[in-house]
């Protein structure tokens, strides 16, 4: 499989965080809906910062307040699991349950462009987080960062092949623009 390929079928489910414990335990940041996307997986991916990328089976995981711990198979000191501290760990999107209708994986949008409702670009998808509520995107352009809600009532469409969200008309889901004088000087 090609390292195109391959990036074009992963998904990051999170990022190491730290060793944890002495048994090469690792807490990872996840980006999933629940641990269970881990365990689900036949392999998984690990992209350290510095060093090669490569394939390894989680023998187990367990929920943690502050993320998820994963044991992964050959990682068997505190030491081999520090090393791992800021690796991406991603599956194949085989690997993952399919997804509902209306259902996205955030890899999926980022990149996105998003315009509003009068089609005017606000900017590109740059990043996703949860708020534990709904999850939110992450929008850069020219009005600077705009957080939009990743839920129906904010989003009217998202189109793959045209590589964009469209939003769907709400009241203040989008900063007005300013025309360069404040109220202040207009009066």
């Amino acid at each position: 499989m090609s390292r195109d390929s391959i990036k074009e079928n992963f998904i990051v489910l999170g990022v190491v965080i730290q060793a944890h414990g002495l048994k090469g335990t690792i807490r990872v940041r996840s980006f999933a809906e629940s641990p269970q996307s881990f365990e689900a997986a036949r392999k998984i991916l690990l992209r350290p910062e510095n060093g090669p990328e490569r394939w390894t089976e989680v023998e187990w995981t367990k929920p943690h307040p502050k993320g998820v711990l994963l044991k992964l198979n050959g990682i068997d000191t505190p030491e081999k699991a520090g090393l791992l501290k800021g690796a991406e760990i991603g599956v194949d999107r085989c690997d993952l349950p399919d997804l509902q209708e209306g259902e996205y994986f955030w890899a999926d949008l980022i990149g996105l462009e998003v315009l509003t409702s009068a089609g005017q670009l606000l900017g590109r998808v740059v990043n996703m987080f949860e708020t534990g509520a709904n999850d939110v995107m992450v929008v850069q352009g020219a009005r600077g960062e705009v957080l939009i809600p990743a839920v129906e009532a904010a989003v009217a469409e998202v189109d793959f092949e045209a590589g964009r969200i469209i939003l769907a008309e709400l009241a203040g889901l989008v900063p007005e623009e300013t025309g360069g004088e404040s109220e202040e000087e207009a009066v």
